[in-house]
């Protein structure tokens, strides 16, 4: 577990939170950690992602997170999580084994999982 000790983050917190929700099979509750404004069509595919996750009990596991927020030149670079800079974070997750990228942002009220790629099988 490379979560720093001590890492007390809304980011992380939401993060094991919506975990817990996949667990417990709730799917709606699962979707309210997710940003799915973007497009009906981005909110359908979460839905799927996320309902395969529950159907099939797949095993999340939050590896670490990473906090970015914009250094004096306006370039996104890593911060510690208690920087009042910090506006994203991306965080590593295993599911079922295969590494995966969740981008997270931070908005008016809290954070939210914006996207997330696969770097799996």
């Amino acid at each position: 577990n490379l979560i720093p000790p001590g890492d007390r983050s809304e980011a992380t917190a939401m993060l094991q939170d919506f975990i817990a929700a996949l667990a417990q099979g709730d799917l709606n509750g699962a979707l309210t950690y997710w940003n799915i404004s973007q497009s009906k069509e981005y909110a359908a595919n979460v839905r799927a992602m996320v309902q395969e996750w529950i159907t099939h009990r797949r095993r999340l596991a939050l590896v670490n997170i990473t906090y970015l927020g914009r250094n004096a030149a306006g370039k996104f670079v890593p911060l510690p999580f208690t920087d009042p800079r910090v506006e994203q974070a991306i965080a590593k997750v295993m599911v079922d084994n295969i590494e995966y990228q969740f981008y997270l942002v931070q908005l008016k009220g809290g954070w939210l999982i914006e996207g997330v790629n696969t770097f799996g099988k």
